[in-house]
């Protein structure tokens, strides 16, 4: 088997309500887990040997194992405990006839070159999906998720942390690097690109978009209509405080602007504007 497509991101622009909309579709079939996490990690041994003894961060990973139902618990067995080639990697993909296979993992958005080479080698036709966020309101999701993971608020971490941390974090927001690397080794008419914004202000023409580029049948919207208002992982959102956006507006400016002049759409143009009013 293999996968017809592959959501690389970006983080926090609701990769999982995108998982839960494809995973009910009735031709399309999506992993038991939403992240495989098969080209982001190093190496070729199995996702175990990685999380015992070098990336602990991916241990959510192996913990889903103890819920995982029934049917999927000899998937989960490959997927944790088989190496990591590609033979083993078509091998987590299980649609029935008719129907489409994918995955998202969010990290693949930044990845290298080499990696991108070597997926497009492999599934030349592969279909990839990648959803853009206002890197102002990306960067502060990801920041309180920081916070969350840690156990901490704002106030327990110094101004140059603040900065190091979404500093590091602003690398998921470099949209256009991104783009610019995929289509390097696909063309555009095999990469959808998402807005956020649209996500949130009409889902249902976003799903039929992506079901178009899918080649699926489009929305129903008996079957979607409670997903659709479902947000998921959402970060308890308090007023941001006024240093910390103004900080990531810094960060953030020349970014957004080179994002404005590629696409050019309602959507860059608010960001824009957002960050000049913050800046001011």
């Amino acid at each position: 088997m293999k996968p017809h497509f592959i959501g690389i991101g970006a983080q926090k622009t609701a990769s999982t309500w995108l998982y839960i909309i494809l995973n009910q579709h009735p031709q399309v079939w999506m992993p038991p887990a939403k992240e495989l996490h098969f080209f982001d990690i190093d190496g070729k041994t199995s996702l175990f040997q990685n999380i015992l003894f070098r990336k602990k961060r991916y241990q959510r990973s192996l913990t889903s194992i103890q819920f995982a139902p029934k049917k999927s618990f000899t998937w989960y067995l490959r997927y944790v405990f088989g190496k990591r080639n590609i033979q083993n990697y078509r091998y987590l993909f299980k649609p029935s006839k008719g129907q489409l296979s994918g995955e998202i993992t969010p990290a693949y958005a930044i990845l290298s070159e080499e990696k991108i080479e070597e997926i497009s080698r492999h599934f030349p036709h592969l279909k990839i999906i990648y959803t853009l966020r206002n890197p102002l309101w990306r960067d502060w999701s990801a920041f309180s998720m920081f916070l969350k993971r840690k156990q901490l608020t704002i106030d327990q971490i110094s101004e140059q942390r603040v900065y190091k941390v979404l500093k590091k974090r602003s690398k998921h927001s470099k949209y256009i690097e991104s783009i610019t690397r995929w289509e390097s080794y696909f063309p555009k008419d095999q990469i959808f690109i998402g807005f956020y914004d649209e996500i949130q202000q009409n889902p249902k023409q976003f799903l039929n978009r992506l079901f178009d580029f899918l080649g699926v049948d489009q929305f129903q919207e008996i079957a979607f209509n409670q997903s659709l208002s479902k947000k998921v992982n959402r970060s308890i959102h308090k007023e941001v405080p006024t240093n910390v956006i103004q900080l990531i507006a810094k960060i953030e400016y020349e970014n957004i602007q080179q994002v404005h002049t590629y696409f050019k759409n309602d959507y860059t143009a608010a960001w824009l504007q957002e960050a000049e009013e913050i800046l001011s």
